[in-house]
């Protein structure tokens, strides 16, 4: 277990000696996975494909690679939800036998879908497990899984800071109950549905994700930042994320805050919200059909739900 998910990613990178230079990013990196990288001593390198709402295995290409490279993909996307299948990560720790691949799955109770079951045959896979999105928790808390000389070598090389008494009480208690997570997990799935529903109508591109927030396309992003902040309601604008120029993310909350949310909606100027040319990017959503902890897919399945988005929620 660890109390910092920046300093359990930089853990990782330091006790392994690939001999190489490089983490391979499988789509977007995050501030604190760069922090991690470069506090570990690597170069890193983000490999994008045709659209951000659709993991590109091939995005990676072998020619980029070397076997000792270090592969980091989370999954799914903490930027945009993307998600790749158990094959195409399969795929990635096949291309890099002597290296080691990340898989960050900070969102997996809203993806379903682990590569855990590849760790038994594949020793270089090693998964970082959060607490924060699906138990509510509100720290970058988790836990690494990976074969057992990658722990062992973690708990004797790497000091981790020790949790507080209240926060393991409060992931012990959590942990010990599947119907509060299945809770929170219905919660959120049912206000995402709500909400899109409801920009939808207002003929605004909404882009759903496997996580606990939603993207949405608007004409002047600025304005309406300025105008939320003015409502009290934190949105974030993507600007700064290559490919993301006029989307904006809300981080699904409560009913009751959902609703601070629509209020803001509402009196916002209808010119700064609708673009009349649809952002047809391909999407690709791996996505659980349903929020029943335990049945979580593993790479014995043989399909994936793929969910084409845009065909539900866009205008």
């Amino acid at each position: 277990m660890f109390r910092d998910a920046t300093d359990a990613l930089a853990a990782l990178l330091t006790i392994i000696d690939t001999g190489t230079s490089k983490v391979q990013v499988a789509g977007y990196a995050t501030p604190s996975v760069e922090m991690a990288v470069d506090r570990a001593g690597y170069e890193l390198t983000e490999h994008h494909g045709v659209s951000p709402f659709a993991a590109d295995q091939k995005a990676v290409s072998n020619e980029e690679l070397s076997s000792n490279d270090i592969i980091y993909v989370a999954n799914p996307s903490r930027t945009t939800g993307a998600a790749f299948t158990l094959e195409e990560l399969r795929t990635f720790s096949q291309s890099i036998p002597d290296g080691l691949l990340v898989v960050d799955e900070h969102y997996h109770e809203f993806l379903g879908t682990s590569a855990v079951d590849l760790i038994g045959d594949h020793s270089n896979v090693s998964i970082l497990r959060s607490f924060t999105a699906g138990f509510s928790i509100g720290s970058e808390s988790g836990f690494v899984v990976g074969s057992k000389n990658l722990i062992d070598s973690l708990r004797g090389e790497h000091s981790w800071q020790r949790m507080s008494v209240p926060l393991t009480k409060i992931i012990t208690t959590m942990l010990a109950s599947d119907a509060v997570q299945t809770q929170r997990l219905q919660m959120i799935y049912d206000e995402s549905i709500r909400l899109s529903s409801a920009m939808t109508a207002k003929g605004i591109q909404v882009r759903l994700a496997p996580s606990d927030f939603l993207m949405f396309r608007v004409a002047d992003p600025a304005r309406v930042c300025n105008h939320f902040a003015s409502n009290k309601v934190e949105i974030e604008n993507m600007h700064g994320v290559p490919g993301l120029g006029n989307y904006l993310r809300y981080t699904i909350q409560s009913p009751l805050s959902n609703d601070q949310f629509l209020n803001a909606l509402a009196t916002t100027p209808k010119e700064s919200l609708k673009i009349k040319a649809l952002d047809k990017r391909p999407i690709k959503l791996l996505r659980r059909s349903e929020f029943e902890v335990g049945k979580t897919k593993t790479a014995s399945d043989e399909t994936e739900s793929v969910m084409a988005v845009e065909t539900v929620v866009t205008v």
